[in-house]
């Protein structure tokens, strides 16, 4: 169940993995086979399952999230590697809730965000647990908050990541009123 910590110098070919997996498992399906509903059923249940467990400790690179909303695209169209099929819908539209008139896919970038947001929820939940102690002593001193250069101190790749989740932590705290 091990994945590949992102480590200074390395690459969106290090993930490519998951692209790789999330169009296998979409291949394995004739999208002309399926309704419209049938295909986004698929792709909320495929493409959004196989790279959450990647996702909710790491930040995905950009070339790697966009590939997987293109195949996403591409299958709910219809296209695939023999023939492009015509988008009728842009994605942005697409991507919308059903409320607001779209099919309630999210965007890969959308859902790392909130991933990473909910590990932010998780250290300030649990703090008692061993994993959020070690990372509050260590990273929320007030000798190092305190730091002009805070953010250029060095740290862990998984207090990186909850620093990226930490806005929208924020953002959704405010909201709640808390």
């Amino acid at each position: 169940m091990g994945f590949p910590l992102k480590q200074p110098g390395s690459s969106s070919q290090d993930y490519n993995y998951i692209l790789d997996r999330v169009k296998q498992k979409l291949a394995g399906w004739k999208a002309n086979m399926l309704s419209l509903a049938g295909r986004t059923v698929l792709i909320q249940t495929s493409s959004v399952a196989i790279p959450a467990y990647v996702m909710q400790c790491s930040q995905l690179p950009c070339k790697v999230l966009d590939g997987i909303d293109r195949v996403n695209q591409n299958f709910l169209w219809g296209s695939s590697e023999g023939g492009k099929k015509i988008h009728w819908v842009g994605w942005q539209k697409v991507t919308k809730t059903k409320e607001e008139g779209g099919l309630g896919l999210q965007l890969a970038r959308g859902r790392n965000t909130t991933l990473l947001a909910k590990l932010n929820s998780r250290l300030h939940t649990e703090r008692e647990a061993p994993w959020a102690q070690v990372l509050v002593k260590k990273y929320c001193s007030p000798r190092r908050l305190n730091n002009v250069n805070a953010n250029k101190l060095p740290c862990l790749a998984t207090w990186k990541v909850i620093k990226k989740g930490m806005e929208t932590f924020n953002k959704r705290k405010q909201m709640d009123g808390g």
